[in-house]
């Protein structure tokens, strides 16, 4: 029985006992290629003195997988999910909100910077941020003092800077109150303004509005100067004059 390869077109001489009627897989024992063979009939004889090749077919082997190529790295332009119109506006907002927030802040830590570094210009200038100050801790009347006695109580200083027409006021007020059991009258009240050298620049007696006092009785007092330098002023002391 002979076969040909239908690759390189070798033909061979094989055992029609082996050989099934309706075909088996067959290898070219030149060229190595596989296919399944059929039997051919017997039309072509060699001539005299030669032998067709003898079979050297082989069972074909187990074909092994091919290796799997290596995937192509990933397109961001392709891969990557598209952000839809509504994603991507509410994180165009939170961005935003978060901007504004941080502005805020940026704009709030400036501020008490520079309220910080101007505090004492401001408290000799506006006397009344001297409570603002206070609310933060920030301690403005440490060089002024309130010197009291053992008869009469001074309390709830205030120092206010006000206009009147072209004239610059400087206004201190407070209350004083009797200690004693007894109407006592009031002393001479005065305040005195100091420079940063501690030097006394100027000095006023207040008005108390009521005097003598009852026992535990309080009046008010006020005590005003009038175009004072208020750059020049570095604190101030209430005191009771004899």
């Amino acid at each position: 029985m002979i076969i040909t390869c239908p690759n390189c077109s070798s033909r061979f001489k094989v055992n029609p006992d082996t050989f099934p009627p309706e075909g088996r897989d067959v290898r070219c024992g030149k060229c190595k290629h596989k296919w399944f063979a059929v039997s051919e009939p017997e039309e072509v004889f060699p001539e005299p003195g030669t032998d067709a090749p003898e079979e050297t077919l082989t069972a074909p082997e187990e074909q092994k997988p091919f290796p799997q190529a290596p995937l192509p790295p990933s397109n961001p332009l392709v891969d990557e999910p598209i952000e839809s119109a509504h994603s991507r506006r509410t994180r165009l907002k939170k961005k935003a909100i978060l901007k504004s927030i941080g502005a805020i802040f940026g704009a709030v830590l400036i501020v008490f910077a520079l309220l910080f570094a101007l505090k004492v210009p401001l408290t000799k200038s506006i006397p009344q941020t001297a409570a603002f100050y206070k609310t933060f801790g920030f301690n403005v009347s440490e060089k002024n003092k309130v010197v009291q006695s053992d008869v009469f109580q001074i309390g709830a200083v205030e120092r206010v800077v006000s206009k009147d027409g072209e004239l610059t006021v400087l206004t201190f007020k407070g209350k004083v109150t009797n200690r004693k059991d007894m109407a006592l009258t009031v002393p001479k009240l005065s305040v005195t303004l100091f420079n940063a050298s501690g030097v006394a620049i100027d000095e006023w007696v207040a008005q108390v509005e009521k005097s003598p006092l009852g026992a535990g009785e309080t009046s008010t007092w006020v005590c005003r100067f009038f175009n004072p330098n208020l750059e020049n002023i570095d604190a101030y002391t209430v005191q009771f004059r004899p």
